[in-house]
């Protein structure tokens, strides 16, 4: 999947809250088993479904993504871990797992938030 196509599909995801047109866009790459459309397909759903459900299906969705190398996957359960919500318990263990894995399969956010974590809580600089 491209840039510009992701950023379009999370645009009506998350800005436009079109979540019919953002399904109807990831068909065709969840069909091809594109990694990153099943990612964005975990972050919302056209059928109802209780708060707790949404969360179990996103956090093994997640989990499956992150197991086969998908950062973006891998920087989700990092904050999943952080906060924690109705399926995961915070785990600052499990956060720093995966913040670490994100950060070594090169997430740029997950890298930017390591070496901030670095310097805070051990005053390591990493350049």
């Amino acid at each position: 999947m491209r840039k510009r196509e992701y950023d379009e599909i999370v645009n009506l995801i998350f800005d436009k809250r079109d979540l019919s047109s953002a399904s109807s866009r990831l068909e065709s790459h969840l069909n091809n088993g594109i990694p990153d459309a099943h990612f964005l397909n975990l972050h919302f759903s056209i059928t109802p479904m209780s708060r707790k459900e949404f969360d179990r299906r996103k956090s093994e969705g997640l989990k499956d993504l992150a197991l086969k190398g998908h950062a973006r996957s891998m920087y989700a359960l990092a904050i999943v871990y952080l906060h924690g919500d109705e399926e995961e318990t915070a785990d600052k263990y499990k956060h720093l797992a995966y913040l670490s894995a994100a950060a070594l399969s090169w997430d740029s956010r997950a890298l930017s938030e390591l070496k901030d974590l670095l310097k805070r809580d051990l005053g390591l600089e990493i350049t």
